[in-house]
């Protein structure tokens, strides 16, 4: 295993770099195989974007209960990971970027603001926090129709409870500013928004 960093527009990362600078342009996929030793880390950074940028990277084995895969849309992005006797598992991670969450859309956990129109009764998705601290911004840009919209996810409530499921916009400026804590969201700033059970 040696170190050093690699520049990749496609393909697999080889393993005996450290380092890995992906440029994405438009849609372009990347593979991780296996480590060679328990405690092997990789650093997978986005240094350049053109096109419209989705730069999927697949790791061949994921730990647990880790995404499978990690979608790289801007400059900035990046993730270390680690491998175990489990697979690759994430120690850190870089949010950078904004992105437009679609109707019934997850929320890219690189990104740190999603954008979203509410056009009469729409749901989004706020998957849970990968590591401590982790922070997700949502921002609704436009409303229409009669608006109505939630994020849905595991929430802290306004009290403090564990109980909250959604987030509620309905005007075009509300917004929620979100923290992982671990085992749910706390919303550290609500405009306009609300969390409800």
């Amino acid at each position: 295993e040696g170190g050093g960093a690699e520049p990749l527009t496609s393909g697999a990362c080889g393993l005996p770099f450290a380092t890995h600078y992906v440029s994405v342009t438009n849609t372009v996929a990347f593979t991780l195989a296996d480590g060679l030793r328990i405690g092997q880390r990789k650093r997978i950074e986005c240094s350049a974007v053109s096109g419209t940028p989705v730069g999927t990277l697949t790791p061949a084995d994921v730990a647990g209960s880790e995404p499978a895969t990690w979608v790289f849309t801007a400059v900035g992005q990046a993730i270390v990971l680690e491998w175990t006797s489990g697979g690759w598992k994430l120690v850190t991670l870089h949010q950078a970027g904004t992105e437009t969450v679609a109707n019934a859309g997850t929320a890219n956990p690189l990104c740190i603001l999603h954008l979203v129109s509410i056009a009469d009764t729409v749901d989004f998705i706020q998957g849970d926090g990968i590591v401590a601290g982790q922070r997700s911004i949502w921002l609704a840009s436009a409303n229409s129709g009669t608006p109505v919209g939630t994020v849905s996810g595991l929430f802290y409530d306004e009290d403090g409870s564990a109980d909250g499921i959604d987030v509620n916009f309905n005007a075009a400026g509300d917004s929620a500013a979100l923290e992982w804590g671990g085992a749910r969201w706390f919303a550290y700033s609500l405009v306009s928004a609300t969390v409800s059970t």
